[in-house]
């Protein structure tokens, strides 16, 4: 809830050339999808990730209390998986930003849409707006489908690895048996953390693509925080007692152009001069720059 305000206010504390380059649709869906997604991986999966680590962290200072050749053994079978973790979890934080993007692209196809309902009824547009939103839909389908697959993908290989793993432990435990090594009843405990090992490992496994996805998606929010305006809309110079005497707002030689459109310059040397106590009316034409000049 907190960080839906905090992400209300700073977008709200933006100045008008933020808002000339950035969608309606594509806010809203940064302030009510995206804080969404971070609020259930917050609540759910990150408390998750992080009891399956200190699970396998205590397990794996048991392994080493009860046999340092079965512990390093296990950890030389398990470094596929080690390798395959970072790769995955990048795959599938660009995979959540690629999503949230295009969430937020349909979102303002359909707030276009419904904010100029009578403009697409009278022109006849119904059509062609869903053909828009069809596409943007067909985008965010294709990247949910190679985020299944990349985490059914990512889901076979650490299952093969695990079991394969406990295959090749249970051999290696026969031969330090053989050996004298290692005996049954320290063979049996270390089994018994094996098997918990296993399904901590393979629940983190689980919440890791969840926990990484997040990421992108938190990325999409942290640029509307790290957007630094040319404007500041907070603080600014006190006002002296002199300034209330005068009281007089003047402004010359003014210049402006529009943050999407540099080349085109609306306004040329324009000045504008209200005096204290004084109501200063824009009148003129529809187009000719009130709200501009305003």
């Amino acid at each position: 809830m907190a960080l839906r305000e905090d992400l209300f206010r700073e977008i709200l504390s933006k100045d008008c050339e933020f808002f000339d380059s950035r969608k309606t649709g594509d806010l809203l869906s940064r302030l009510s999808a995206d804080t969404a997604k971070i609020e259930n991986a917050l609540s759910s999966q990150v408390s998750v990730l992080i009891k399956s680590m200190l699970y396998i962290l205590v397990v794996f200072v048991m392994f080493f209390i009860i046999s340092w050749q079965m512990a390093l053994f296990t950890i030389g079978v398990m470094l596929p998986t080690l390798c395959a973790g970072p790769i995955y979890g990048r795959f599938m934080r660009k995979m959540m930003k690629d999503i949230s993007d295009g969430k937020a692209e349909a979102s303002n196809v359909a707030e276009e849409a419904f904010s100029n309902i009578r403009t697409v009824k009278a022109f006849a547009t119904e059509d062609r707006e869903c053909l828009a939103y069809q596409v943007k839909n067909d985008y965010i389908y294709s990247k949910a489908a190679c985020q299944a697959m990349g985490y059914g993908a990512f889901s076979f290989f650490m299952q093969f690895v695990m079991f394969g793993s406990l295959d090749a432990l249970i051999y290696f435990a026969a031969v330090l048996v053989l050996d004298g090594v290692l005996t049954i009843g320290d063979f049996t405990s270390f089994q018994f953390y094996m098997f918990s090992f296993l399904i901590n490992f393979m629940t983190m496994a689980s919440v890791v693509g969840e926990v990484m996805g997040v990421l992108g998606t938190t990325a999409a929010i942290a640029e509307i925080f790290l957007h630094k305006s040319k404007i500041n809309t907070k603080g600014g110079n006190e006002v002296t007692q002199e300034t209330i005497v005068d009281g007089a707002i003047s402004l010359t030689d003014i210049q402006f152009t529009y943050p999407t459109k540099k080349d085109i310059k609306i306004i040329k040397e324009a000045a504008i001069v209200v005096g204290k106590n004084k109501t200063v009316a824009l009148v003129g034409s529809s187009g000719c720059g009130k709200s501009t000049i305003i």
